[in-house]
Formats: structure tokens, sequence, C-alpha cells
């Protein structure tokens, strides 16, 4: 009979076993989304951020540029919305979780203390005013959708294919991403003082490669008309 019982309970032990590490795995996926998340939105308004200020830098007190500006301001305004609604998102995913609010909220905290590093940062006024917006509408214990009015533009952007091609290659490179994290397969990694500025230098001289590179000096920002993206 004694033996009976073991064998009757050592299924169950396998089972329990399994659950737990089941358990374990998806709790990990969800602590490595929610740091992925958080992370790379931040680097992706600070790499905009730094783009808009590149131009800003140069074309400040050019009149002709003005319709570029106003494209540049506009791509770290949909950015900053952009990230408002993943904030949003990621609030109302886990808000019923009490270990995934507590992760979040030191992830927000620590994408403040990194907002701060760029105080040394030579940003203009006009990007400082939406860098704080990013904080105040995204970093946030409970962010709401609040979105930004755009810039109004006269001309027609149209992105020609090389550009389409890097977002369609950006989008595939964040869902393979996502979907090791899920297989728990990815780790996502610490951004210490030194990644933020290396990011943000290499951003910095990408932007004005292409800036000093294009005689017209619009062309390279991806629209045709003479005020391209970045």
């Amino acid at each position: 009979m004694y033996q009976n019982n073991q064998q009757h309970q050592f299924p169950n032990h396998q089972i329990q076993s399994q659950q737990q590490k089941s358990k374990n795995t998806e709790m990990n996926s969800q602590q490595e989304y929610i740091k992925y998340t958080v992370r790379q939105d931040f680097l992706n308004v600070i790499g905009i951020a730094v783009d808009y200020n590149t131009v800003l830098e140069k074309f400040q007190n050019d009149t002709k540029q003005d319709e570029l500006l106003k494209v540049m301001q506009n791509r770290l305004i949909l950015q900053v919305n952009l990230s408002n609604s993943i904030h949003s998102d990621l609030y109302h995913q886990f808000k019923n979780s009490p270990n995934m609010q507590q992760l979040l909220k030191a992830e927000k905290e620590q994408a403040k203390k990194n907002l701060k590093l760029l105080d040394q940062e030579k940003f203009y006024q006009a990007t400082i005013v939406l860098l704080k917006k990013y904080e105040e509408n995204c970093l946030v214990d409970q962010p709401i959708i609040k979105h930004e009015a755009l810039n109004l533009i006269t001309c027609q952007p149209q992105f020609n294919p090389e550009t389409i091609g890097k977002v369609i290659g950006s989008i595939n490179t964040t869902d393979q991403k996502y979907q090791d994290i899920q297989n728990g397969k990815f780790e996502t990694e610490e951004l210490s003082k030194e990644t933020i500025f290396k990011y943000i230098d290499e951003r910095k001289q990408n932007a004005k490669m292409k800036l000093n590179n294009n005689p017209s000096q619009e062309s390279n920002f991806g629209l045709d008309c003479g005020c391209q993206l970045i």
C-alpha cells in the first residue's frame, strides 16, 4: 500500500514541479519584457531628441529651414506620444501584479535618473521641453493617454524605399527580440552611463555626417519636399 501511494504521488509531484517551472519562466519573461520595453523606449526618445537637437544646432537661425525644423520636431513629438501609449499599456497590462508594478516603477525611476545625466548635454530649450513631456507623460506611476499636438507643415512627407526598408528591418528585429524574451532566450542589458553617452555620441555623429555630406542640406532626411527625415 505504501508503494502504491508513492506511485500515485510521484506524477503529482512532477506536475507541480513543471507548473512551478512554467510559472517561473513566465515571470522571468514578464520581467525582461518590462525591462527591455522601458529601456529601449528611453533610447528611442533620446536618439530622436539628439537628431532634432543636431538639426537645431545647424539650422536654428536659418529661416529657409523652418519647415525642416518643424518636421524634425514633429518626429520627436510623435515618439513622445508613442512612448506615452507604450507606458499606458504597460501600466494597464501589469496593474494587477504588485511585483511587476514594483519593477515597472523601478525602471521608470532609473529612466528619470538617466534623463538627469543628459543635463550636461547642450540641448536647446525646444528639445528640453519635449524631454520634459516624456518624463511627465510617461515616467509617472499611472500614465494616461495624453498626446501632444503636432506642428502644421506645408510639405507632404514621402518616405523613400531605403527609409521604409530600415523601418521594416527595425520592426522585424524588435519582434524577434520580444519572441526571444517570451522563449527565455534574451536578457536585457543594463543602461550604464557609458552606454548611454556612447549611444548619444554615435547618434550625434551620424546625424552630423548626414547633414554635412549633402550640399542641399535636406535630402538625407527621408522626405522629398526639402525636409527629409534622418
